[in-house]
């Protein structure tokens, strides 16, 4: 592997002092390029959950402000900038009201959203934090959320401000997605509508092919079978499972997991000889 590192210092707005110093690094390992920042903060991001802390806003917001100002400064000039969830969902009104005008004016952003009930609600005042004007984003049009009118919804900037927004679903519509959401968002999806997208959660039948993958043990497809019982067996070795059962259940679960009634659903399968695997999204 050829790992190539450069280091080199940016300044940035953030909170009411001074400028903040930023060392980033830019990596390229076998011709793919990784941008890291290091923060001035460490403390914000030394913690022993990725999110649900009381100055989740500030942590966020303080990377999103960062990447941005590492963009302008480092003279790239993106097609696209993806962002996801209300974590960086800052980034869109951050990029239209301060950025855009650096030279970026061809740059679009992306916002793909799989959880429309995380929204970050915030006091107004906390936008100052990373350079955006309260008094013109505490709006019915902006990000003034629609319940709790005194706050702002993060995650409701990201759908406004976004130039595509993709909602994640493999059962549920666009009509129904937005239909079916919170309060909050019902009417600011809907007048967005047409920028909004939706997109199945899954893997990609043509790249994920169990015909064409050679890092299977043995390969297989629907007209013969016959090696995904040796891959089976595969999994089960590396699991570290014994070979009695001939059903293996894998779930995901992440902070929305209704973790209760999946206890009791593994408990039932446990006694019926099925085997489970998991993994948990922090």
């Amino acid at each position: 592997m050829n790992l190539i590192s450069v280091a080199f210092g940016i300044k940035i707005k953030y909170g009411l002092g001074k400028d903040t110093l930023l060392v980033c690094k830019e990596i390229t390992s076998s011709g793919v390029g990784l941008v890291i920042i290091e923060p001035s903060q460490l403390s914000y991001f030394s913690r022993d959950m990725l999110r649900g802390y009381p100055d989740d806003f500030e942590r966020f917001s303080y990377f999103s402000r960062a990447s941005l100002d590492y963009i302008v400064k480092s003279g790239k000039r993106p097609d696209i900038i993806h962002i996801h969830n209300w974590e960086t969902a800052i980034v869109a009104p951050l990029f239209w009201e301060i950025f855009a005008h650096q030279g970026l004016g061809n740059t679009r952003i992306l916002l793909t959203c799989q959880d429309l009930n995380s929204e970050c609600l915030e006091e107004p005042n906390k936008l100052e934090m990373c350079g955006l004007d309260p008094r013109k984003l505490h709006r019915p049009d902006r990000l003034q959320d629609t319940n709790k009118t005194h706050l702002v919804n993060i995650l409701k900037g990201g759908i406004v401000y976004s130039n595509k927004v993709v909602l994640m679903s493999s059962t549920h519509s666009k009509d129904a997605l937005i239909q079916g959401s919170r309060h909050e968002l019902q009417s600011t999806l809907a007048a967005h509508r047409e920028k909004i997208l939706v997109a199945s959660y899954g893997l990609d039948g043509e790249l994920w092919d169990p015909f064409k993958d050679i890092y299977l043990p043995r390969r297989y497809s629907a007209n013969d079978i016959e090696g995904k019982s040796i891959c089976r067996q595969a999994l089960r070795r590396r699991l570290r499972f014994n070979g009695d059962s001939s059903i293996i259940v894998g779930c995901i679960c992440d902070d929305n997991s209704d973790v209760h009634s999946l206890k009791e659903a593994v408990h039932v399968a446990l006694h019926r000889n099925t085997q489970v695997c998991g993994r948990v999204l922090c």
